[in-house]
């Protein structure tokens, strides 16, 4: 019998239609009956019910019960086996994920939507949803934030949905593997999860509720489809690149620029860059990302096309309260994120700055100290929280790609002369950068926000064959 408060509890028999199919205990007559608190249609409501009606689902210490474990997995396994009929993806593995991602069933997003591996809701969205202030992985800390979700009419729903997911090309060792010990590295492998424990914690799990006893044996699955490119990412690994710390500063559009091909093609250096992992990732994140809009990028912002991509892509995000300050200087530790999420570049050392040891971006700065693309200045110091200028940015992004030389004048009546020419009449033969006004290109002046996403975006249009046209 359950007869302590907070005690999370699952309801058997319902006789309300103010039941959900769990609750939180709130209190008791003595007499076998309790209240318990449940969300219904987005309110908190609550009903008096015998205890016999109910089962433990976690206690107020937060255990899980073994009665609670059985009747969770007895609950999904059926359409963990349609997703292997379906789609190819092993019901093991479905149910040792959701454990994972659902805690038994006993987050909020289960309770309110039947939404077990927190899928949002993603612009071709076109049923039910719930808002949730959910946690969210921001400047190397979680942080609540109101994000819109998926509400599916029953688990199994949830279940097929996930699945669908995993068909898309990122995923497609997974597809049809019927070993839970290689599907479950496989499904790690492809970047679902960054806990390196993530594929030893599905294996126990699997091991210890003999999980496998729902896969089928000898039976080879259909073929699913071999993509669903409007599918979103499933949430757990949503990291933010921008602090909101500069103060916005008067900034000048600038005009687009060239897209003239270029007789060489540059190309990003193959010891810092994997070309082809970053082709894939980025092409996989435009295919099933979900699109996102800022409440202060309107669309006919010359920025607002390249602000959605990279949010798409995944290299910077916006504010919490939905906006993301486009012209706005962008720093120094801002910038180096960026681009060190934008090209999948990895450290080769530890080394880094004395004023970074604390900062936000220690990770990005040490590791583009570790490639030689950063020096700092003379005293040894980086100053990440510094506004970066047009010319900085443009001296990094000739160091992760090999050019030719420029030839020639320069390119803007204001260059020749400046440290950095050589760099942007570069980049701007690539098709990488372009002036402002009368010709200009104004090195000494702050980026903005959406210039420096601009410039990141067009070397990854140039260097992997994309068709971005920002």
């Amino acid at each position: 019998m359950v007869s302590y408060l907070n005690d999370v509890v699952m309801i058997n028999q319902p006789t309300s239609a103010y039941y959900a199919d769990s609750g939180t205990v709130v209190g008791g007559d003595g007499n076998g009956n309790i209240d318990v608190d449940v969300i219904y249609l987005g309110n908190h409501v609550k009903v008096t019910l015998p205890s016999t009606n109910v089962v433990e689902l976690k206690n107020s210490k937060g255990d899980i019960s073994d009665q609670a474990k059985a009747t969770y997995i007895d609950a999904i396994q059926g359409g963990a086996k349609e997703g292997w009929t379906k789609y190819g993806i092993l019901p093991s593995l479905t149910i040792a994920q959701s454990i994972l991602e659902c805690y038994w069933g006993t987050n909020d997003l289960v309770n309110q939507a039947n939404n077990i591996f927190s899928i949002k809701k993603g612009y071709d969205w076109t049923g039910e949803t719930v808002t949730v202030n959910a946690d969210e992985f921001i400047n190397g800390q979680w942080v609540k934030e109101m994000s819109e979700f998926r509400k599916y009419p029953t688990l199994k729903d949830s279940i097929l949905d996930h699945s669908k997911f995993l068909t898309s090309t990122r995923y497609k060792a997974v597809v049809n593997e019927s070993n839970y010990k290689k599907v479950t590295k496989a499904i790690y492998d492809a970047g679902y999860a960054t806990d390196p424990l993530y594929t030893q914690k599905l294996m126990a799990l699997i091991e210890q509720y003999d999980l496998t006893r729902f896969d089928p044996v000898h039976v080879k699955p259909p073929n699913p489809p071999t993509a669903f490119p409007n599918d979103p990412s499933p949430l757990g690994n949503p990291q933010s690149v921008i602090t909101p710390t500069p103060t916005p500063i008067k900034t000048i559009t600038p005009s687009p620029a060239s897209t003239t091909p270029t007789p060489k093609k540059p190309m990003l250096k193959g010891d810092i860059v994997n070309v082809d992992k970053v082709k894939e990732v980025v092409q996989e994140a435009i295919q099933s990302a979900p699109a996102r809009s800022f409440t202060d990028v309107s669309f006919d912002n010359w920025s607002s096309k390249a602000v959605e991509l990279a949010a798409k892509i995944g290299f910077v995000s916006g504010y919490q309260d939905g906006s993301f300050h486009a012209d706005q200087s962008v720093t120094r530790a801002e910038f180096v994120t960026m681009l060190v999420k934008a090209l999948g570049i990895s450290s080769k050392g530890s080394d880094n700055f004395a004023d970074a040891q604390g900062s936000w971006a220690a990770a990005a700065i040490s590791t583009l100290k570790s490639n030689g693309i950063i020096n700092g200045y003379d005293d040894g110091t980086f100053k990440p929280n510094n506004q970066i200028s047009r010319a900085e940015i443009v001296a990094i992004l000739v160091k992760v790609m090999n050019l030719s030389p420029a030839t020639g004048n320069s390119k803007f009546n204001d260059t020749k002369g400046s440290w950095a020419e050589e760099a942007i009449n570069q980049l701007a033969n690539a098709g990488i950068i372009g002036g402002k006004e009368n010709g200009k290109f104004d090195p000494n002046s702050n980026s903005s926000r959406a210039e420096a996403v601009t410039m990141v975006l067009r070397v990854l249009n140039v260097n992997l064959g994309l068709d971005f046209n920002v």
